[in-house]
């Protein structure tokens, strides 16, 4: 029994290809998925993306954008078509290589890795599977490297693809064995194109919501759909890698960070802006998702990783989209790379660098030349290089390669393992300075620390949390609980659930390490304000102590100036009779100033205890 939300198309739903309409209705029928042209799955984004409430129980206004952007410039490159097998799986002349030869190309748009089972006995890493590495400068050379099952006809000529699931993948038919399938690690690194997006959409059934999330920059107009439930994303994983950039600045002031914030905020918009616009832009361009602005001369660029689990035939394809591309120096311009003069004062114009994310491996240094990139791909002069960009060019080296063919989780340890070593290098950098800021003395001289800084790293400390918390439920799950997993029982099975123990256990530290950083914010800020509290307190203090001064000085300038004032009347009984002499003043100001004392020092309250304890016993004496 079929789900009411199946992912089949309806049959009131009407496409706007006609060869596409009796595809899906025979899709609809037969629980088989209409094998798209990249034009056709732009069309059909295209039709969900103008469904209003109007239309729809399932409005898809929050694709406009997304189909905006492959609506720019689209141009059909190819029709794919299928290739002719041989009985031992291979197609094509790349297929017959030896499987030695994983040498790394120049980098390219998209990098895909292979792993398929070798004729022969040992490979690189001692096992029958090995890894192949393809650099693909254009969408056109993709459809080659994805093996397909034969076609099934249906009476009105469309041509569909069974969408295989996890079960299918483990199967084996009678003319063929699971060693011939194939398993594919496929990267699109920095800002994609239309013909790339459409591309693999259409061979592997990307749902389109993967492509909806990745690139949310391109929103019209946000309908709040993002995060989304739990349920709802259960085939796509994102996760986040930090890089620390270092400016040499002379500005070290309070009013000098919260300059550059500023200016930062208002960069980052206009990049936003140029990113949905497709201004400026080059196909590859490093996207960069938030910019923050640590101190004077540390900030942080944040970029995103997001995948999803595709399956074409008998094999899954995992799609890394990828946001470390071009070279920063080469893409589109960002506050990390910015040396406006309005920035830092004059003279203090800063050079930017990016600190190397650091990853840990036992006996690292002892082998280091095994991980040496060639000499023609190393770094060139005056490049602001990423670790990240270099992950795609040779992935999977260390991983087990028969385990990642079995098991898609464990073909993306390397990416888990090093968002984790940017998220605990940037904890770390955060929590030094956190240090300086909330040790014993600087928090006693309450002037040394900005109530504004806290706040600020407090809500980056607080997304990373939510992120974290994410990931660790990814990880729990392995994936999804629809993805295909090594057999608990066998050696690959122990390899790969082992992994993500690791992988969970270094998560949980992480989440662990950045609640306690936003809890010492929080316990930091709640410190300041009681400083700031007790500060005020006294000056309240000192200042009544000033106006009770004052006050006194005015008690005894008071009766001064009732007396002056008394002399001064123009009365008959004083222009009478001779002038009076100065003395007459003090001998009236001095019993005047006395009785004023008296009634200073009087407390009237006590007098009226007196006054009525000495009348009580009047009246005693009377009544005896």
């Amino acid at each position: 029994m079929s789900s009411p939300l199946s992912d089949d198309t309806n049959n009131n739903v009407r496409p706007p290809a006609a060869s596409s309409v009796s595809g899906q209705t025979a899709a609809s029928q037969s629980g088989i998925i209409p094998e798209l042209t990249p034009q056709e799955y732009r069309e059909a984004i295209s039709f969900h993306a103008k469904q209003t409430t109007r239309q729809s129980a399932y409005p898809g206004q929050n694709f406009e954008g997304l189909d905006d952007f492959l609506e720019r410039n689209f141009i059909p490159q190819y029709m794919p078509t299928r290739p002719s097998f041989r009985m031992n799986g291979n197609r094509n002349s790349n297929a017959s290589r030896s499987p030695s030869l994983n040498t790394l190309a120049s980098p390219s748009l998209a990098t895909l890795y292979t792993l398929q089972h070798s004729l022969e006995v040992g490979t690189a890493n001692g096992a029958n599977v090995y890894r192949k590495v393809e650099h693909l400068d254009t969408a056109s050379q993709l459809p080659q490297y994805f093996q397909s099952i034969p076609a099934i006809p249906n009476t009105n000529g469309a041509i569909l693809r069974r969408h295989s699931t996890n079960s299918k993948i483990n199967n084996s038919s009678n003319n063929n064995d699971n060693t011939q399938y194939k398993s594919h690690v496929l990267f699109m690194a920095g800002y994609p194109t239309s013909e790339w997006l459409t591309t693999i959409g259409s061979l592997i059934q990307v749902d389109p919501q993967h492509y909806e999330r990745h690139l949310s920059f391109l929103y019209r107009q946000s309908y709040y759909t993002s995060p989304s439930l739990p349920s709802t994303e259960q085939n796509i994983i994102f996760l986040r890698f930090i890089t620390l950039g270092r400016r040499y600045s002379k500005g070290n002031t309070q009013e000098h960070i919260d300059r550059l914030r500023k200016h930062g905020a208002s960069e980052m918009e206009q990049y936003q802006h140029y990113l949905k616009l497709n201004r400026e832009v080059k196909p590859g361009d490093s996207i960069v998702r938030r910019y923050s602005v640590l101190d004077d001369e540390h900030f942080s660029i944040e970029q995103d990783i997001s995948v999803s689990l595709n399956f074409t035939g008998k094999q899954w394809v995992a799609l890394v989209l990828y946001d470390s591309g071009n070279d920063l120096l080469e893409s589109i311009r960002g506050p990390w790379l910015d040396e406006d003069d309005h920035v830092d004062p004059p003279g203090t114009r800063c050079k930017t660098s990016f600190l190397p994310t650091i990853r840990h491996r036992a006996k690292l240094a002892l082998k280091s030349k095994k991980y040496t990139l060639p000499l023609e791909e190393q770094g060139k002069g005056g490049e602001v290089p990423q670790v990240a960009s270099l992950i795609r060019r040779d992935y999977g080296k260390l991983l087990d390669w028969p385990t990642m063919k079995l098991d898609p989780f464990y073909a993306l340890h390397e990416l888990f393992e090093y968002s984790a070593a940017s998220e605990l290098q940037f904890l770390n950098l955060v929590e030094d300075k956190l240090a300086s800021e909330t040790n014993y003395e600087a928090l006693l001289a309450t002037e040394t620390v900005s109530l504004s800084n806290l706040l600020y790293i407090l809500e980056i400390l607080q997304a990373h949390s939510r992120r974290l918390a994410e990931t660790i439920e990814k990880i729990k799950c392995r994936g999804s609980a629809q993805w295909p997993h090594a057999p608990e029982n066998t050696e690959s099975g122990k390899k790969a659930k082992e992994a993500a123990d690791v992988l969970l256990r270094d998560y949980k530290f992480l989440q662990s390490k950045a609640h306690n950083l936003a809890q010492r914010c929080e316990r930091s800020m709640t410190v300041i304000m009681n400083n700031a509290n007790i500060a005020e307190s006294k000056r309240a203090i000192e200042q009544a102590k000033r106006v009770g001064k004052l006050t006194m000085l005015a008690f005894f300038y008071v009766p001064l100036s009732f007396t002056a004032s008394f002399f001064g009347m123009n009365f008959d009984q004083f222009e009478t009779g001779p002038y009076l002499g100065v003395w007459v003043w003090f001998v009236v100001t001095i019993p005047v100033m006395l009785l004023s004392i008296a009634f200073y020092h009087w407390d009237m309250s006590k007098a009226l205890e007196y006054g009525a304890e000495i009348l009580s016993k009047v009246r005693l004496s009377w009544a005896t």
